[in-house]
């Protein structure tokens, strides 16, 4: 009896090793890679600010957040400062205008560029804003300067190879911003141009060799190289519109796009969907099916050149019933052994909005007032 019992004590031992091995081990698709990934929940903001928030990473490592919305109905004009070596947030001096999605950009002197965005009062759309201010970091107050040529209700900020700042919304209202003078002017398009490209631009990414890559929703893809060079048109390539669709630009100039193949399906669950393409020769190089099928895609690229993809929401489809609900499920793609894994489940639900930290880390913002942080070890 006494070695009976031994016996089934060293086999629990055994099988308590081997779950352990199996929860830290990697199953390609179902991978949980808790040891590495792990969110922490922050101390609250000073204001509720949604995804309509925008996020920059100031010269000190420290995050400027400013407005979105403050609840569901009003844009905010506050701002506030993330420490990441304190976990606190510090209210700073308020905008002049309330925004939500809107775009900011850090500048050589330190200071930031606040251009665009929407005012919602009272759950209407007020207007689209021309306005624009920039954050003095050393005075703690926001100046208003000249105004854009154009209002930008989703403004994009990038700097270009020739250390041109470009601000964009649709691809034939592109502004180049001086940042010595802090003034607009419009980028000068050939006749050509103005005719075919006057829809939204999704995203700039920052291609290998510094060019920027603007992605229009009609799927056509154009390089903007400086300011006094004309638009490429990328022709070997054109990107299907997807649903929820994202984009983030790996090595070698390859891009990964995420997103659903099919509208309107009875279950479009089964086509969400990511593929890497070839930039210049359009080859897709391969396909994979997500472990998670969101309805909208929000993606941040990494230090290693992998991809953390968040989601809004995912539908749950029955015979009778459907079922929509929030998500807080993450996944990301291991651009290292090139396949999708899980990750822990985020503490808040729905879209996110993301920046990376100097040190790896990732601050993501959500509807809650309570940022998290995603640690990276």
């Amino acid at each position: 009896m006494k070695n009976v019992k031994i016996f089934i004590f060293f086999i629990l031992i055994l099988l308590g090793a081997i779950m352990i091995i199996t929860n830290n081990k990697t199953y390609g698709n179902n991978s949980f890679i808790s040891k590495k990934y792990n969110f922490k929940l922050l101390p609250q903001m000073h204001s509720q600010r949604s995804v309509g928030a925008s996020l920059t990473l100031l010269k000190d490592g420290r995050v400027l957040i400013t407005g979105g919305m403050k609840d569901s109905n009003n844009s905010t004009n506050s701002a506030e400062i993330y420490n990441p070596k304190t976990n606190k947030f510090s209210k700073v001096a308020d905008m002049h205008f309330p925004r939500t999605n809107h775009a900011s950009f850090l500048l050589h002197d330190g200071n930031v560029l606040i251009t665009g965005g929407i005012t919602y009062k009272n759950n209407t759309m007020m207007k689209k804003l021309k306005n624009a201010e920039i954050y003095d970091t050393k005075n703690n107050k926001f100046i208003l300067i000249d105004n854009m040529d154009f209002a930008m209700g989703y403004p994009h900020i990038m700097r270009a190879k020739d250390d041109s700042i470009i601000v964009f919304e649709k691809c034939n209202e592109i502004e180049i911003f001086d940042e010595n003078k802090y003034t607009f002017e419009p980028y000068k398009f050939n006749k050509y141009e103005k005719t075919n490209k006057s829809t939204l631009i999704l995203k700039g990414l920052l291609l290998d060799n510094q060019n920027i890559l603007l992605i229009s929703a009609s799927g056509m893809l154009n390089i903007f190289k400086n300011k006094n060079e004309q638009l490429e048109i990328l022709s070997k390539l054109y990107l299907k519109p997807l649903v929820g669709q994202s984009y983030e630009i790996l090595s070698n100039n390859k891009i990964l796009v995420v997103g659903s193949d099919k509208m309107g399906e009875t279950n479009p669950n089964n086509h969400y969907i990511a593929s890497i393409y070839d930039i210049y020769n359009g080859n897709c190089l391969k396909s994979y099916k997500m472990n998670f099928p969101h309805d909208k895609f929000y993606t941040i690229l990494l230090n290693d050149k992998s991809v953390l993809i968040a989601g809004n929401g995912i539908w749950h489809y029955g015979t009778f019933l459907t079922k929509y609900e929030l998500s807080n499920k993450v996944e990301f793609y291991n651009n290292n052994n090139k396949s999708f894994e899980k990750l822990p489940s985020r503490h808040s639900k729905g879209a996110v909005k993301m920046i990376k930290l100097n040190n790896g880390n990732v601050l993501m913002i959500s509807n809650s007032r309570r940022p998290e942080l995603l640690i990276i070890n």
